[in-house]
């Protein structure tokens, strides 16, 4: 995970983490709201699981309620399927932190 919010420019005061085991949900609007959140990446973990009943592209970029969205698999799954890491980077990473598409 670190190499790649390093690939992302990001410093540690860029962002944060938050760990939601298997079967826990999560008010995506108190995150919202706590956070003023700009960029969600999900790893491994579906969007309803953060009360979202929306369906992004897995590994690219997608905007909803104000926010670019990254939904992909888990970080072991990406580096071991490298086609998914250069789609994620292509369409999902570099557009938002390298070239700042997205707002």
């Amino acid at each position: 995970m670190e190499k790649i919010l390093t690939a992302c420019q990001l410093s540690t005061d860029d962002y944060n983490l938050l760990w939601l085991p298997e079967g826990e949900k999560l008010a995506w609007h108190t995150i919202k709201e706590a956070w003023k959140v700009r960029t969600v990446i999900l790893f491994g973990i579906e969007p309803s699981a953060m009360g979202i009943q929306a369906q992004f592209m897995p590994h690219q970029t997608s905007r909803f309620s104000d926010c670019n969205w990254l939904y992909t698999a888990t970080v072991r799954y990406i580096m071991e399927h490298p086609e998914i890491k250069a789609h994620l980077w292509n369409y999902g990473l570099k557009p938002v932190f390298i070239d700042k598409i997205y707002p």
